[in-house]
């Protein structure tokens, strides 16, 4: 992971979500030490929302999950939150 902006813990899978901004995804570790793809397609930014491996991000830096564990995500190059 390149760059990694901002971290979010997530108290539904115990996992921490890191938004990295130079590869375009957000990945979770877990308490074992496993990353997981979680959103985006690394290398490739855009702008698309969906569920997620199907959404896009352009320079993620930002990154919060509520209490359902929804993933809220900031891009810096697209200024939006998905």
């Amino acid at each position: 992971m390149m760059r990694p902006y901002d971290l979010a813990f997530d108290a539904t899978t115990n996992e921490v979500a890191f938004a990295s901004e130079s590869s375009h995804v957000v990945v979770r570790v877990s308490m074992a030490g496993r990353v997981n793809p979680f959103a985006g397609t690394a290398g490739t930014a855009g702008v698309a929302d969906g569920l997620t491996l199907a959404a896009q991000f352009d320079k993620p830096t930002g990154v919060s999950i509520d209490s359902a564990g929804v993933a809220f995500i900031a891009g810096y190059g697209s200024n939006v939150i998905q």
